[in-house]
């Protein structure tokens, strides 16, 4: 569930505040006021392929329903075989129409430049999926080419869709080959339109190892933009919430972190931006449901602005392809037969309420500090090798001040690995931890830029030890999480009664940094600050900020609901009340000065002595 709240306007706008439309049912409210702001960057955009996936008897409804959305940007693809089905012959006809509405209606389009022409494909003459192939290389400049002229409205340009996928370029070696069709691109582009953008092809997943090879094959020049595609997807299914970590798949705000630590290593003056230009979650039976659908996009939208690197977001799709029950048919905002899932109104809700917002910091409002102060007297860094323990320290840690008017402090700890293929950890120890009888543990890390998976290590009351993946290193400051009893908890346990069952109290025990041999960086610094655990398993919070407003976003994944909000928007929980699965009523959260912390996302930590 979803709460949002904006702060008191005078009264005629406190009227359209008061009006908390139930967006999915019981327990769902987005309650917030009209944007005043024409948007000057819009951050929400839809997938919709109108020369492709439509009749021209829909076309008006699609602009119709675009237009309901306050969507302005789509992503469109400019498909090579319909446009040139013979080399020098081109059919501009439906594209030019489509072109002609979108711009009468004011909106953008994000052009995709895909697939290979057959005409024009490498593929062996057998094939039967010709177009998946690398392109013959002048064929393909001169077709960017011809489609960047021809169109200049449009602004920015992705090349090719998921090339690091097999469905989707077959070649022996898909970096060098997407290497090669990125760089002639990029070449046409420029040269045809200098004032356009031109797109990272929208990554499968966010494979920032695919990345890093197209770096070292030297491509940072060749775009500005990075585009990915961050479905919550494992083994063919979609109803994995943004929120979860389980083996095999990493939270969303793990993977856009990685990935955006993967654009500063290689470009640390001018980081490209991130867009997500496919996102979703199937409605199908098999996938997630038409209220969870609505939930999931609307909580991934939170998490991913969380980074401003990540500035648009582009919903996948505008409509079910089919009425039939087919997962991959089921990602639309709408049914089929243009029946409104509940998905579109959360995301016309959004793009009319806050079409450019910015998430200001992690509200951390349902956290209850274990530690502010991390004393290096008490902590110590064992290096491991082969899972071997082969020394142990005190003298690499020291205690910082990170913020002077926040009193907390920091436990600074610098690391090198060897630079070969040698398993290598270092376990971070921290006694005197007090005992707690929640199940989430957070910890707040500062980074560098090395990319290391980090593990979170506690001890039940038996002694019985449990470990799991809690995020990786970075570039800046990132939110480590580990919950003990979420669904599919990638956990390992092991001494005590060794029942694999969490008994309470549980003890914060270490941190744990893991060598990964793809990582940019083998060394370097990384801080600890702040340890909470979650007084509501579940539970989230985010200040954001939209034309000069304040608003407070919070919602829980579990069976948590918010059942009274009666607080200042200034103290905005100073008087909620929370009935868990329990029915335990929770005390009013302090807004003391350490209970709140903005580390500034963007910047290395001030330290003072």
């Amino acid at each position: 569930m979803i709460v949002v709240r904006t702060p008191m306007k005078p009264f005629f706008a406190s009227i359209a505040s008061l009006l908390c439309v139930p967006l999915l049912g019981a327990g769902f409210f987005l309650c917030a006021e009209p944007a005043h702001a024409a948007a000057t960057e819009p951050i929400f955009g839809v997938n919709v392929g109108l020369e492709l996936r439509y009749d021209r008897s829909e076309e008006t409804t699609v602009i119709q329903k675009l237009q309901d959305l306050n969507v302005s940007w789509v992503r469109e693809e400019f498909n090579w075989n319909v446009i040139e089905p013979q080399q020098g012959v081109y059919d501009w006809n439906g594209y030019d129409l489509i072109m002609e509405r979108y711009a009468q209606a004011g909106i953008s389009v994000l052009g995709v430049l895909a697939y290979s022409a057959d005409w024009a494909s490498t593929a062996p003459a057998s094939s039967t999926e010709k177009d998946k192939y690398p392109p013959a290389d002048a064929a393909w400049r001169d077709f960017v080419d011809a489609v960047v002229r021809r169109y200049p409205m449009v602004t920015a340009w992705e090349v090719w869709n998921e090339p690091n996928h097999e469905q989707f370029l077959h070649a022996k070696d898909r970096s060098s080959a997407y290497a090669a069709i990125l760089k002639t691109a990029s070449a046409a582009i420029r040269s045809a339109n200098p004032r356009a953008q031109i797109v990272f092809g929208g990554l499968s997943g966010a494979d920032a190892s695919f990345l890093q090879k197209l770096y070292r094959l030297g491509v940072k020049d060749a775009f500005d933009i990075v585009a990915v595609h961050p479905y919550r997807t494992l083994n063919g299914k979609t109803i994995y919430p943004p929120e979860v970590t389980i083996f095999g798949l990493n939270s969303l705000a793990t993977d856009l972190y990685v990935l955006r630590s993967m654009v500063r290593a290689y470009d640390t003056e001018s980081p490209s931006p991130i867009w997500i230009t496919e996102i979703g979650w199937s409605s199908d039976t098999s996938g997630a449901s038409e209220t969870d659908q609505a939930n999931y996009l609307q909580r991934s939208v939170f998490i991913a602005r969380f980074y401003a690197q990540v500035e648009k977001i582009f919903w996948y799709n505008l409509r079910d392809d089919l009425a039939a029950d087919v997962a991959e048919k089921h990602f639309g905002l709408y049914a089929n037969d243009w029946r409104e899932k509940p998905a579109a109104l959360a995301l016309g809700q959004l793009s009319r309420a806050y079409p450019t917002f910015t998430v200001a910091e992690d509200a951390e409002p349902f956290n209850v500090v274990l530690q502010n102060l991390l004393d290096s007297r008490r902590m110590t860094v064992e290096y491991f090798t082969r899972g071997r323990r082969v020394h142990a320290t005190h003298s690499v840690v020291k205690t910082r001040t990170v913020h002077p008017q926040r009193s907390l402090s920091s436990a600074l700890v610098r690391y090198r690995f060897s630079n070969n293929a040698v398993p290598e950890f270092r376990r971070i120890i921290v006694s005197d931890i007090p005992a707690t009888t929640q199940k989430t543990m957070n910890l707040w890390l500062w980074s560098d830029g090395g990319i290391h998976p980090v593990r979170i290590r506690v001890r039940d009351a038996t002694g019985e030890m449990f470990q799991g993946n809690a995020g990786y290193t970075g570039y800046g400051w990132t939110l480590l999480s580990l919950s003990l009893d979420a669904p599919g908890a990638p956990l390992v346990s092991w001494a005590g009664n060794a029942d694999g069952k969490v008994d309470l109290p549980v003890r914060f025990d270490s941190v744990l940094v893991e060598k990964n041999t793809d990582s940019p960086k083998r060394s370097g610094e990384i801080v600890l600050s702040r340890l909470t655990t979650k007084r509501v398993d579940g539970a989230y919070g985010f200040r954001l900020r939209q034309d000069g407003r304040n608003s407070w976003v919070y919602w829980t994944t579990g069976a948590s609901k918010v059942v009274q909000t009666r607080a200042p928007l200034t103290r905005p929980l100073s008087a909620q009340r929370y009935d868990s699965a329990t029915a335990a009523t929770l005390t009013p959260i302090k807004q003391e000065s350490t209970s709140m912390v903005s580390f500034g996302l963007e910047q290395k930590p001030l330290f003072v002595q």
